[in-house]
């Protein structure tokens, strides 16, 4: 089933589907499958996808409101693109304007080590979307079902290259 068409929704699945080089998403939860599809597409059109998660965070929740959990669809999207890249790449015609799949890079969120007198938080929960270095869309925005489907969440969206480099540059 299609998310409600709130402002959030709309516009960050429109950023999936227009991005054109990369999508960084830090979000504590991934179990959204319309947000699933929009990373399997932007990565079949030669997309570069960074996700940053937490793992064992909020495990009932994400069970009663999406029936799975973050690990899971983890799991599933490297499995689903080990295949398509197996078989993609070998299929594609450069000279045709064809595109090899994107890159895809998961981790998991774990505090850095050695910042001196700066506590790091154990767990991250911070929800962060970078597309194309272009656009950031930061807030209470999870990537999950529960938020997508059954409730509204605010963020701020930030056009502007010089403020998603310096925050990407921070986080990478």
């Amino acid at each position: 089933p299609n998310p409600p068409p709130t402002p959030l929704n709309t516009f960050l699945l429109q950023a999936f589907s227009h991005a054109a080089s990369t999508i960084y998403i830090q979000t504590p939860n991934l179990t959204c499958f319309p947000v699933i599809t929009a990373l399997h597409s932007a990565l079949f059109r030669g997309v570069d996808v960074h996700l940053v998660t937490s793992s064992r965070l909020m495990i009932l929740e994400q069970l009663v409101t999406a029936g799975t959990i973050t690990e899971f669809e983890i799991w599933k999207l490297r499995r689903w693109y080990k295949k398509v890249c197996g078989k993609r790449n070998k299929q594609v015609d450069l000279e045709r304007g064809e595109n090899k799949v994107g890159g895809l890079k998961i981790g998991y969120y774990h505090p850095r080590e050695g910042r001196l007198g700066e506590e790091e938080p154990v767990k991250s929960h911070l929800k962060l979307v970078i597309v194309d270095e272009e656009v950031t869309v930061l807030g209470s925005g999870n990537m999950d079902r529960a938020r997508y489907v059954l409730e509204l969440r605010w963020c701020f969206w930030i056009f502007s290259n010089y403020f998603s480099v310096c925050l990407g540059f921070e986080l990478y």
